[in-house]
Parts: C-alpha cells; sequence; structure tokens
C-alpha cells in the first residue's frame, strides 16, 4: 500500500521505469550535481527519466558543517530540474532555520518505541520542531517499525542464541502514525532495517500491520494531506484525546488513547462509554465513525463548550468525520465499504498472531502473579476470535473487525499488566533492556537472576563523589557547551547540588532574556562526559547515582538526559522533574570488548544536580544483590 520508495542512492533507468509500471513515487538523491562547483556553474539538464521522482533528498543527519553544500546544491538542483517547483527536502540534526531557507521540505523523526521518550512527548516534540525552521516550512515524519539497532544488540547479547524481539507492536507503530498526522506531518517515512518480504512471523505481523495503516490513511487523505489544526478533543479518562482537523467541506477527529508507558507497552487503549468534548463544532454537524466496510453514526450532543461524542466501543486507533455534508459523507462510506473485507481480514490475522506471540511469552515468564492468569486472557481473547470468524463467513465486516479489536484488547491487558509488573521496583522502563517490550520480558527476569547471582566490583569512575573538580578533570571527565543564542550554560561542583559529601555537580542553563525565555531549544546546550571504563564482551555493567532536578527543564520535551555510551539515546534515562533527590539504577551488557562512558545532557533550560555516580562491573559470586531496583 506504499505510494512511495524513499531511496539513498539515484536509482538505475530499470528502477525508475519499474517504478512508473508500478505508479510508484521515488525520493532519491539528485543526478549530476557536483558540490564541490560553484553556485551559478553550468549544470546538466536532468532528464525526462527521473519524472518519477517526487523530491529530491538532499542529505541527512545534518549539522552546521554542511550548510555551505547544501545551498550550493540546492542552487545547481533548482537550475538543473525541468520540473520547476519539484521539492527539495533533508533532514537536519541542528540550525533547522537556515536549512528551510534552502529546501522546500523538512524531513524529522525520533524513534520513541522502546525508549523513556514518552508518546505524548513525542507529539509535542513533532509541534514544536516548526517553530525551529523558516515560517510555513512542511515537515514530514520518520515511523519506526522496529527497536533501535542499540536496543537490538543489548537483547542480542542478554538472550544468548535465543530468538530476539526485532520488531514493535502493531499498536505502537499506529500510536506513533496518528501522533504525527494529529502534530501536522504531512508525510510519513516508514522506516525498516530489514525486508518486508521474508518468512518470519516477526516480519509478516509487520507487514500487515503497514499495509491496515496504509489502507486507513487512504481513507483519511484529504485531511492527513491538506488539513489544518483546528482543535484539541478532551477525553473523559486519562490519556485520551484527539485533534480536529479540517477541510474547506469537512472535519476529521483523530482521537488517540495513551498512557504512560505505551512507548514500550500500550495500555488498555479501548473500552465502552468513552466520549470526548470537541470545541468548535457547526450546530449541524453529525459524527460518524469510519469503521471497516462502513460509517457508523456516534451519539452527540451540544453540551457546554461544545459538542460532546460518545462511543460505543472505543478503539486504539478510531476516526471520526464530522460533516454535514451528504456528498462527503456518502464518497467516504463508499470507500469505506470498498476496504472493509480487506480490513476485517488483516485485523483478524493480526489478532491470530498477537495471541500466539502472547501465549508463547507468557510460557516463558517466571510465575508471578500476573503470568499465572494468562489462561483467563487467551480464552477470552479466542472467544473474541470464534465471534470474529463467524461473523467473516457471515460477510459482516464491520461487526467482525469490532470483535478482532477485543480480542486484541483482552492480550494489551494481560501484557500491560506483565510488563507494570516487571519495571515496578525500576523506576524507569529503560533501567534495563529486557522492559523495553512485552517479548523482552522473559530475558529481562533471566537477567535479574544473573544480577542476583552476581557481586558488584568496584567503583570504576573517576572523582565520582563530585568533591575535587581537579580529580575528574584529570581522571577524564569532560565539559561541553554547544553556545546556544540566548541562553547562558554552567557546570560546577556546588554545595546547594550535594546530596553527601560536601558538593555535588550542578549543571545549569539560563535564559539571558528572563521574561522571553526561548521557546524551543534545538539541541542540549550543555552536558558533561563521564571517564571511559573498560568492560568485556558479556559483562554487566551497573550505574547507579542520585539526581534532583529542583524544576520542570522547559524548552525541551528530554528534560535531563542520561545517556550511556552502550546504548546512546535508543535507551537514554530522561528525568523531567524529581520531588527531592531520585536514586538512579541502570544496568548495561556489553555486547563487545570495549569502554563505557555516560554522558548527563541538559536539554533545556533549568538545572540538574548530580552527586555520587559510580560505575561497577557484576562479577559472578554466590554474594546476592537483590534483584534489579532492590540494592542491598
Amino acid at each position: 500500500g506504499f505510494n512511495a520508495v524513499w531511496l539513498d542512492r539515484i536509482p538505475p533507468r530499470r528502477m525508475l521505469d519499474e517504478a512508473a509500471r508500478l505508479g510508484l513515487w521515488i525520493i532519491c538523491p539528485p543526478p549530476q550535481v557536483d558540490a564541490a562547483a560553484t553556485p551559478m556553474a553550468a549544470t546538466p539538464r536532468i532528464s525526462s527519466k527521473f519524472d518519477k521522482v517526487l523530491a529530491w533528498d538532499l542529505g541527512r543527519g545534518l549539522s552546521g558543517e554542511h550548510l555551505d553544500d547544501l545551498r550550493n546544491r540546492s542552487q545547481q538542483v533548482r537550475a538543473a530540474d525541468g520540473h520547476k517547483g519539484r521539492p527539495l527536502i533533508c533532514n537536519a540534526d541542528t540550525q533547522l532555520r537556515a536549512y528551510s531557507r534552502q529546501v522546500d521540505l523538512l524531513l524529522i523523526g525520533r524513534r520513541p518505541l522502546g525508549t523513556s521518550l514518552e508518546l505524548a512527548d513525542y507529539g509535542t516534540w513533532i509541534r514544536r520542531q516548526p517553530l525551529l525552521a523558516r515560517p510555513g516550512t512542511p515537515v514530514w515524519t520518520t515511523i519506526q517499525t522496529q527497536p533501535a539497532t542499540a536496543t537490538t544488540a543489548q537483547l542480542a547479547a542478554m538472550a544468548t542464541g535465543s530468538e530476539i524481539p526485532r520488531t514493535v507492536a502493531p499498536e505502537q507503530i499506529r500510536l506513533m502514525v496518528y501522533t504525527a498526522v494529529a502534530a501536522g506531518s504531512r508525510g510519513l517515512l516508514f522506516q525498516s532495517q530489514s525486508p518486508l518480504d521474508t518468512a518470519d512471523s516477526q516480519t509478516g505481523r509487520r507487514a500487515m500491520t503497514l499495509e491496515l495503516l496504509n489502507i486507513e490513511l487512504q481513507l483519511i487523505e484529504p485531511w492527513a494531506a491538506a488539513g489544518t489544526f483546528q482543535a484539541t478533543a478532551q477525553g473523559n479518562r486519562p490519556g485520551i484525546g484527539g485533534a480536529i482537523l479540517r477541510t474547506d467541506r469537512a472535519r476529521l477527529l483523530l482521537p488517540t488513547w495513551v498512557s504512560p508507558g505505551a512507548q514500550c507497552v500500550p495500555g488498555q487503549a479501548g473500552s465502552e462509554d468513552v466520549s470526548l468534548l470537541l470545541p468548535g463544532m457547526p450546530e449541524s454537524t453529525a459524527a460518524y465513525e469510519i469503521t471497516p466496510g462502513r460509517l457508523h453514526p456516534l451519539r452527540h450532543k451540544r453540551v457546554t463548550g461544545g459538542m460532546r461524542v460518545t462511543f460505543e466501543d472505543f478503539g486504539l486507533g478510531s476516526f471520526v468525520l464530522l460533516s454535514q455534508d451528504p456528498l462527503i459523507i456518502n464518497a467516504l462510506a463508499r470507500r469505506a465499504a470498498r476496504v472493509g473485507p480487506r480490513v476485517a481480514q488483516l485485523e483478524r490475522r493480526l489478532a491470530e498472531a498477537k495471541l500466539q506471540t502472547v501465549a508463547l511469552v507468557a510460557g516463558k515468564l517466571p510465575p508471578r502473579s500476573t503470568a499465572s492468569r494468562a489462561g483467563e486472557f487467551l480464552a477470552a481473547a479466542r472467544k473474541d476470535l470464534h465471534w470474529c470468524d463467524s461473523h467473516m463467513a457471515a460477510k459482516d465486516y464491520p461487526t467482525a473487525s469490532t470483535y478482532a479489536r477485543r480480542a486484541t484488547r483482552s492480550l494489551r491487558i494481560f501484557q500491560r499488566a506483565c510488563w507494570e509488573e516487571a519495571v515496578s521496583a525500576l523506576g524507569s522502563p529503560v533501567a534495563t533492556p529486557g522492559t523495553v517490550s512485552f517479548e523482552a520480558l522473559p530475558l529481562h527476569w533471566q537477567m535479574a537472576e544473573r544480577i542476583r547471582a552476581s557481586s558488584i566490583g568496584p567503583n570504576l569512575l573517576n572523582g565520582s563523589q563530585m568533591e575535587d573538580l581537579g580529580v575528574m578533570l584529570r581522571g577524564g571527565w569532560r565539559h561541553f557547551e554547544r553556545g546556544t543564542r540566548g541562553i547562558e550554560t554552567m557546570a560546577e561542583l556546588s554545595p546547594l547540588a550535594a546530596k553527601t559529601g560536601r558538593t555535588g555537580l550542578r549543571l545549569s542553563a539560563t535564559a539571558t532574556d528572563k521574561k522571553n525565555p526561548p521557546g524551543v531549544v534545538e539541541a542540549p546546550p550543555i552536558w558533561i562526559t563521564t571517564n571511559a571504563v573498560p568492560i568485556e564482551a558479556g559483562q554487566i555493567a551497573c550505574i547507579e547515582g542520585w539526581v534532583k532536578v529542583p524544576a520542570e527543564i522547559t524548552g525541551s520535551v528530554d528534560g535531563l538526559m542520561i545517556i550511556d555510551s552502550l546504548t546512546g539515546e535508543a535507551l537514554a534515562s530522561r528525568i523531567k522533574q524529581t520531588d527531592d533527590w531520585q536514586q538512579l539504577i541502570i544496568y548495561r551488557i556489553a555486547p563487545r570488548s570495549g569502554t563505557l562512558s555516560i554522558t548527563f545532557a541538559l536539554s533545556g533550560i533549568g538545572e540538574a544536580w548530580l552527586d555520587d555516580i559510580s560505575v561497577r562491573i557484576l562479577r559472578p559470586a554466590h554474594a546476592t544483590v537483590g534483584r534489579p531496583g532492590e540494592r542491598r
């Protein structure tokens, strides 16, 4: 169901011809452009064989040092391209305003799934990025479909030969997609680290998920591609909300149910009698839920503040058409009817795949209170799938789809309960690599047993008690400042930041204009990195310390980021604010021999205090150290 393919190289003629036959667009680097040439140098015309190129990709991961080269390239490509108006796009890590002056579109993206970045904060980040660019610059957003490479490496090191999860839950991809659309993205780039046509079950689930999402995106394309944001809808339960997108003749509500931690394991995300308050709706507006096979009228009434819409059976990704135009209503109903059979079939197959996965993982979990109840949830899901099959046979696709979604809801409740039990003692979803997804939980409990059977070695960080700056600097600690306009930074040893002893490390970033501080901070203005600690393949490192963030860090959704060099941003801990001193405990395993260092990055305006930071290597022993998060 994709309509374009993004390539990192110039495609040969046979590939361009194949794209034309299939009706696919291509996004790729421009041909015949010499980056070293002067801007006004004569450039060969781009031939008609590139007619199926939708946009020219001028690079990814760009920083300030690439700006001059890109400026030259953009001028040359515009002069050479016979398709006047064919857009240029690039992905820049910094200086978005400068880059947006040279291109027509910006590609932005993060990989929040399996991290400490909440999906609600991910949506806020997408909405804020255009504020850093030239006003009116459209953005496209990358969509993660697999765990980060660093996370996979951690799980592989823990698994010792057994299969590891190489995809993320269908619900998570769906939440990412509709969070991005609701936040204003005009295009979606689905990222894949492996082919979608291999025969394994994980790839099959991922391919079905993407096909289903593309069908749904085609249904709502007028609003997703060209709608303007009108208002935010408020739900009657925590985590339920939505965005209202408007075109000239109709509106679309994109409701979502995002619970904290959904980037690791989504919550129930479905229930009866869910309602949302929609502000600014005309009196004559009717509400229709877009379901597989039909438009379903929803109960709605005028109330103080707008119109309240009530769902009889709210699902993870419902869409609501808000219109009084019979032409639009009938046209969308016909389109929904055409895709109904295929959508119901995909939802049925995905529900069956989830049932098999949950049953397999549940059998590997320790027989704790939650895992012991697997049978009742599996039985409920099988019952719903039985009713789904009955309605599929009767060609009642809307009802069949409803039962398939109910089956997955029962399984999500079980998955979430197992995950919450695992992370309850840790304080962070990324304290160990095994709690980043439900499928990885068996590895988490195996690692917990290994930690219990280990003794802990000495602290390998120099000057980690934060008492002597000279000792820290001589020992390998490093201090970095980005030099962000409008922000002053400081790193110091201060009595104010002491948890124990005389002093602790205080990081601060303050606005030079207190009355008008920056609303968005593009990149961390200050960070500190520890000395590098040697670690051998297979060893487990325990990172401990105390952190206090006395007030919420503003201008960024990331707060204080604690990043270990083994996993990078993929498993970074994020702390926005603490009530008091908060203990930090992180376990990492070395996929290969090398070194480990820790970076503390203040991502916005505010301050953070650090004290008694340590890195210790676990050693097999008869002495116990307790489960992760329970130090003895």
